[in-house]
């Protein structure tokens, strides 16, 4: 298992190894990974760590996958947060913006 100092750092090597790679370092599915962005702030919903816009290489199917890391155990206000980002995808017409940015 590896350990990180902090939630922040996490977030970064993660981050990191989707714009490398272009695949979340979990999945070993057909997807790719179009576009990627950290603390995306989604209306007044929250800021999520790390958003991403994939792609399943099969079907060309578009989806936005959200990626909420917590350093600690689970609690119910983590999943609240979750149900909130659901929330704000849900509702129509959004505009979600990826900034490009690479940090190191």
């Amino acid at each position: 298992m590896i350990h990180f100092d902090s939630e922040a750092d996490m977030e970064l090597a993660i981050f990191n190894h989707i714009s490398d790679f272009e695949v979340f370092p979990w999945d070993q599915s057909p997807h790719r990974v179009l576009k990627v962005a950290r603390q995306v702030r989604v209306g007044e919903y929250g800021v999520v760590d790390i958003l991403a816009l994939v792609e399943c290489m099969e079907s060309g199917d578009k989806w936005v996958e959200v990626v909420e890391l917590k350093n600690t155990k689970i609690k119910s206000e983590h999943l609240a947060q979750l149900s909130r980002y659901k929330s704000f995808f849900k509702s129509a017409d959004h505009d979600v913006r990826f900034k490009k940015t690479r940090v190191s």
